[in-house]
């Protein structure tokens, strides 16, 4: 587990301390990320790749992966903040329901299941490594919940602790 936590820390394009995802006012209909860049750069493709767990009884099953593109960018400016649209609620039916925002028109299968749903956001420019902002979707009831890898800067402010009290202890 502590491998995945300093991979957490890691982000050669995103700034993960202004990266946030949020419920989009005043009608909660849209869950959107904040995605703030760290470099400038050339062209870059941001993609979604969602996984959803299928469960089964003593199973832990997930399907496949689907991955959209949501973005291509021309020219990324350093500090440059993109406003990216995960999820919205759709009511043009007599039920409403979500779906990914990110889906191809074309797509029949945009309605997102009830259950927990593991995503990525991929950052791909033209040239260097490729940079990664996870989240879960998962629901209570009826109303989705969405909770990314912002939430996990504790591994940075502990690691930042440790080695404090570390080189303390050492003196």
């Amino acid at each position: 587990m502590l491998r995945k936590a300093e991979m957490l820390v890691a982000h050669p394009i995103i700034d993960i301390e202004h990266c946030y995802l949020y419920c989009q006012p005043p009608k909660n209909e849209s869950w959107n990320a904040a995605i703030t860049l760290l470099r400038a750069s050339g062209a870059m493709r941001i993609c979604l790749t969602v996984q959803t767990y299928l469960g089964g009884m003593g199973q832990h099953i997930w399907s496949e992966r689907k991955r959209w593109t949501l973005l291509e960018l021309a020219n990324v400016a350093h500090g440059e903040q993109n406003l990216i649209e995960l999820i919205e609620l759709d009511s043009t039916g007599s039920a409403p329901f979500w779906r990914w925002a990110a889906a191809v028109p074309t797509d029949t299968n945009t309605a997102i299941s009830r259950t927990c749903h593991r995503c990525q956001l991929v950052f791909m420019p033209q040239q260097g490594r490729y940079d990664y902002f996870d989240f879960y979707l998962y629901f209570h009831e009826r109303t989705p919940s969405l909770m990314g890898e912002h939430l996990f800067l504790y591994a940075r402010e502990w690691k930042k602790i440790d080695a404090t009290t570390q080189s303390k202890s050492a003196i």
